[in-house]
Formats: C-alpha cells, sequence, structure tokens
C-alpha cells in the first residue's frame, strides 16, 4: 500500500508544469493573438482606419470647416462695370462681369496691379462698385475661372489663391455673390476642381460662391457624384444652358418659343434635385423671354464679352 501511495504522489509531481514554464507559454499565446488580431485588422480595415488605429491621429490641425452661406434666388441681368446704370436702373439684380475667358479683368485695382493682370485702365473698381452698389440691390460677380490652365500641381495651386485674391477684392468691393465658370465638371478632374472651390472659400467664407455646370456636364453619367460633392463646398450650383441652340424662327408673334419651352421643360429634373440657377447668354433672347413671362424666381443672364476683350 506504502508502495501504490508512492507511485501516485510521484505520478502527480510529473504532471505539473514548472511556473516559468506557465509564463512562457502565456506569453507566447499573447503574442501569437496579438499578430492574428493585427492581420484580420489590416484584411478587414481600410488603410486610414489602420493607420490611425496603429500610429494614432495626426498631430497637424485639421482643415478649417467651410462656412456655407445661404444663396438668393436672384433675376440678374448682365451688366459691365463702367457702362452707364441708367439703363439698369430698376434691376432686382446685375450679372457683373470679373473677367473675361482668356483672363482679361474688366475693370483695374489693387490687385490687378499686384498680379500683373491684364485689366480695363479707365474703369476703377472701387469708384464702379460703389456707384453701382448704391442703385441696385444685389450684384453677382461673374468669374472665369484661370487656375485650370496650370498642369502642374505646384503652379496650379498658386494660381487659384491668385483667383481667391482678385475675388476676395471684388466681394469686398460691395459684390453680394460670385459666379464660377470654366471649371472642368468631369470625373477626372473632380479632386482639383474641390481643391480649387476649398481655396476659394476658405478665403471667402461670408459670400455666396456657386459654380456653373454645362447642360452636357450634368447629363453626363456619374453626374450626380460631381453635382453632390460640389455642392459640399461651394453654396449653389447654376445650370449653364448658354450654349444650347434656341430656334427662334418657330416663334409666332406674341407666342413662346416651343424650343426654348421644351429646353426648359427637358432640365427641370436638375433645377429641382439640385436647387440650380438658369444661366443663360445675353442673345438667347427667346429664352429669356420664356423665363420672364413664366416668372421663373432664379436666373441669370451672362454679361457678354466684348469683342475686343477676345
Amino acid at each position: 500500500m506504502f508502495l501504490n501511495f508512492h507511485s501516485r504522489r510521484h505520478r502527480t509531481r510529473v504532471g505539473k508544469l514548472h511556473p516559468a514554464a506557465i509564463v512562457a507559454i502565456t506569453l507566447a499565446a499573447a503574442i501569437l493573438l496579438t499578430l492574428l488580431i493585427g492581420n484580420l485588422l489590416y484584411d478587414w480595415l481600410d488603410d486610414e482606419t489602420y493607420r490611425k488605429l496603429t500610429d494614432g491621429e495626426d498631430e497637424t490641425e485639421p482643415a478649417s470647416p467651410i462656412i456655407n452661406v445661404p444663396s438668393r434666388k436672384v433675376n440678374a441681368y448682365p451688366f459691365a462695370l463702367g457702362d452707364d446704370l441708367g439703363e439698369v436702373l430698376g434691376s432686382p439684380a446685375l450679372s457683373v462681369a470679373i473677367n473675361t475667358p482668356d483672363g482679361k479683368v474688366a475693370y483695374t485695382s489693387a490687385v490687378t496691379a499686384y498680379l500683373g493682370l491684364p485689366d480695363t485702365p479707365d474703369v476703377p473698381l472701387i469708384e464702379t462698385m460703389g456707384e453701382l452698389c448704391s442703385y441696385i440691390p444685389h450684384a453677382s460677380g461673374v468669374f472665369y475661372a484661370q487656375a485650370f490652365s496650370q498642369t502642374d500641381p505646384d503652379l496650379f495651386y498658386a494660381a487659384a489663391l491668385a483667383d481667391a485674391a482678385l475675388l476676395r477684392e471684388f466681394a469686398n468691393a460691395g459684390a453680394d455673390e460670385l459666379l464660377l465658370c470654366g471649371l472642368p465638371c468631369e470625373p477626372a478632374a473632380l479632386d482639383r476642381v474641390m481643391l480649387y472651390l476649398r481655396a476659394i472659400k476658405t478665403n471667402l467664407p461670408k459670400i455666396a460662391v456657386g459654380v456653373a455646370v454645362p447642360l452636357d456636364a450634368a447629363e453626363a453619367e456619374g453626374s450626380w457624384e460631381i453635382l453632390s460633392s460640389m455642392l459640399t463646398v461651394c453654396d449653389f450650383c447654376a445650370l449653364d444652358l448658354s450654349r444650347e441652340p434656341i430656334d427662334s424662327t418657330d416663334t409666332a408673334e406674341g407666342e413662346l418659343s416651343p424650343s426654348a419651352v421644351a429646353l426648359l421643360s427637358e432640365v427641370s429634373f436638375y433645377l429641382d434635385a439640385y436647387g440650380m440657377r438658369i444661366l443663360i447668354a445675353a442673345d438667347q433672347a427667346a429664352l429669356l423671354t420664356v423665363l420672364e413671362l413664366q416668372m421663373y424666381p432664379n436666373y441669370q443672364v451672362l454679361p457678354p464679352i466684348k469683342q475686343d476683350e477676345i
């Protein structure tokens, strides 16, 4: 009996693990579990989230928030600074040229002189805008973006800031809103467009800034992404119909142009879905007549480009 008891005690002692071995096994299991969880996180999470979990948040300050400004519904008619204000007195709003598509500024100012921009020497910005704002309740500045002619990223950023400086000066001179034209509204250029709009809005936080979107761009595949993205930064979009043909020969005297009526009916989806303003050219008289007689609440006429400015 003594022998059997001794044999059981011997077997029990042999089955126990040394404390050091238990610690080693625990550490090994913890290391394996950590590696397994790390690999799973890398597979499951996107790169940005994984980086934040593993490396922590960046110490750099976040980008300044964009302040959206409510835009007004307007009936804005074309005007060039330096022209006779007597011809537009009584207009509810004016569509004021800031520059031409090739970059010539429609006035002269401290910023145009500093940046060395081609301008109009006999039209001083401060005096002419001061007079305009004394008689007209709402001025919408029409600006053709110049930065997108630059392909180098650094030059593009510098040109965007130059555009922003010019627009900031125009806003400080009394403008109520700004409409940006000539932006490339296609998916491939969306990143550059968003960078540009952020540069503009960051420098102009208190004034409504809109973007003109050509009809063919609005109708293109994936346009919803472009419009939705831009509207997270800019304050409104205008549907640019200025290049759409209008047949004025099909209109009997005293009647509305059928082609103009049809065009407005075709684009009603975009106007309603995105709250867009209608943008037309000064020579689209038949289309303007329809807008006026049907009392459209939100449209703007582009200032004509003078022949000596092309």
